[in-house]
């Protein structure tokens, strides 16, 4: 399997983990998948921006994706500042994704 002979936690050129592809893209399948392989940790992983997974899925409008970080451990993501200081919320507020404020 890819998981095994491939660090599911490795940051990419920006800093950002499989886990914030998988939470970009809506795939709260995958962020289940990375946390049950051990990657938990990249649930939580700052890219160089300083966005999380929760930035990713909440700049995008993937609520499920949200609220499978929360289920997960990675509940004080939810809240953290990147870089310019924005938390999901405000990904999700700018890009009006209400429900990922909901979530």
């Amino acid at each position: 399997a890819l998981g095994a002979a491939a660090s599911l936690s490795a940051a990419g050129a920006n800093g950002g983990t499989p886990a914030h592809d998988a939470a970009s893209n809506g795939h709260a399948d995958c962020l289940r998948a990375l946390h049950a392989l051990g990657a938990a940790a990249s649930l939580s992983a700052a890219a160089a921006d300083g966005g999380t997974p929760a930035h990713a899925a909440a700049s995008a409008g993937h609520a499920d994706c949200l609220r499978a970080l929360h289920a997960l451990g990675a509940a004080a993501s939810l809240s953290a500042a990147g870089a310019n200081g924005g938390t999901p919320a405000h990904d999700a507020a700018s890009n009006g994704h209400a429900d990922c404020l909901r979530a």
